[in-house]
């Protein structure tokens, strides 16, 4: 995942299309923990 102008590994426990709106839930590491943001 892009962060301003820095790539994050990230991890889902669902598959996200490209593009998909995420916010970040945790982090493990260096790890971003991401889940979908539904509107």
């Amino acid at each position: 995942m892009r962060v301003g102008d820095s790539s994050w590994p990230v991890s889902a426990s669902e598959d996200l299309s490209a593009g998909t709106h995420v916010e970040v839930i945790a982090i493990e590491g260096i790890t971003l923990i991401i889940r979908a943001v539904i509107a």
